[in-house]
């Protein structure tokens, strides 16, 4: 997949949150930009980034290497 590939980044806010198991969280989440998303299959996923503990911004989402897998900047873990 090439960066120009990926779908554009849709700023939404969370509206609920269920544990379903002490490890996992069912997260709900809404906005103007979900208009028209829709889930091409059952297995669809999305990526979430979340700002920095300290307040100063965003965690900057990966890159997409030659080879198709995200390149991390910074040397950050995914």
């Amino acid at each position: 997949m090439k960066c120009s590939d990926r779908a554009p980044l849709r700023p939404v806010r969370v509206a609920r949150t269920d544990a379903l198991t002490p490890r996992m969280r069912r997260i709900t989440l809404t906005g103007d930009a979900l208009e028209g998303f829709a889930a091409a299959a059952a297995g669809d996923h999305v990526t979430l980034f979340f700002p920095h503990p300290d307040g100063r911004g965003w965690h900057e989402p990966p890159a997409i290497g030659p080879d198709g897998h995200p390149v991390m900047p910074g040397g950050q873990a995914p």
